[in-house]
């Protein structure tokens, strides 16, 4: 599961409509490339079914990540356009 998910946006913004000063919350996923050298940096954030170990869900994630971005990062001429660093931060176990 991305995180926050549906509940966790409803509850933010029901929060800030009752005048709360909290921050809110991040993104389930995050793409960001640096102009100066084409690289860019994903970050996602997810939950993990209890009974599947998270260090295998964070790395599959992150190989599919890398495989589904290769395409763009590598530019439509097939040149390496830059990298990619993919970071997957788990914020939970249901």
């Amino acid at each position: 599961f991305l995180r926050p998910g549906l509940t966790g946006l409803l509850r933010a913004a029901a929060t800030s409509a009752a005048g709360s000063r909290s921050a809110p919350p991040a993104e389930g996923v995050r793409a960001l490339r640096n102009p100066a050298d084409g690289s860019w940096d994903v970050e996602l954030r997810l939950t993990v079914r209890r009974g599947h170990r998270a260090v295998e869900v964070t790395r599959a994630v992150r190989l599919a990540v890398e495989e589904a971005t290769r395409p763009v990062v590598r530019g439509a001429d097939g040149t390496d356009g830059g990298r990619v660093t993919v970071t997957v931060v788990v914020t939970g176990i249901v």
